[in-house]
């Protein structure tokens, strides 16, 4: 749809001024409505996201073990420079993205404490391999924060790459939204100061 706006020359710098008064309002809208479409390209690509451990037959696709990383993606918008920050306030999600690589500083108790959680919610069991019978989770979680310490390729975590995967089609909405209320914006500018002209 086309509209035709008919502007006396004298009236362009009233609706530069207009235009001026609305960016902020009018911009932080397109930007929450592409905000809201973008959170979609995320979750898709934190269910998508690949194994943090390749090698390993346990560790699957998608960073959803808890839902912690899912749930909460955030943006921190400006709508006067246009700009915005993605963000996650789940402790792991920075490990999840940018992954673990080989010569990081090694998992400590915590982290061993952490990985027992996850194995009891996940119902892994590591059996001993002398006797056949199942090693008690604490046990369990030592071995295997032992296995992983002692990963010498180039990753102990692979990277998951949620945001990486997602910023070009993140770009692509927030660009379109933007253009659209841009333009939609100059319309309502012109129609409110030729209508103050013909009174």
């Amino acid at each position: 749809m086309t509209i035709r706006i008919n502007v006396h020359m004298n009236d362009v710098g009233k609706i530069e001024k207009r235009l001026a008064q609305m960016w902020r309002g009018e911009m932080t809208k397109a930007m929450r409505r592409a905000a809201n479409m973008s959170k979609l390209v995320l979750i898709g690509n934190t269910l998508n996201a690949p194994p943090a451990y390749p090698d390993s037959t346990r560790s699957t696709k998608g960073a959803v073990d808890q839902g912690g990383i899912i749930k909460i993606w955030e943006f921190l918008m400006d709508p006067g420079s246009l700009t915005i920050m993605i963000f996650n306030k789940t402790p792991h999600a920075g490990y999840a993205e940018a992954g673990v690589p080989a010569n990081a500083r090694k998992i400590g108790p915590l982290g061993r404490d952490l990985i027992e959680s996850w194995m009891l919610r996940k119902g892994i069991v590591i059996n001993d391999k002398k006797t056949g019978l199942a090693l008690s989770s604490k046990k369990a979680a030592k071995l295997l924060v032992f296995a992983i310490n002692r990963r010498d390729k180039q990753w102990r975590f692979h990277p998951r790459t949620m945001v990486q995967r997602s910023g070009m089609r993140i770009q692509e909405i927030f660009d379109r939204e933007i253009a659209a209320q841009r333009q939609r914006m100059i319309e309502k500018a012109a129609m409110e100061v030729a209508t103050r002209r013909s009174r």
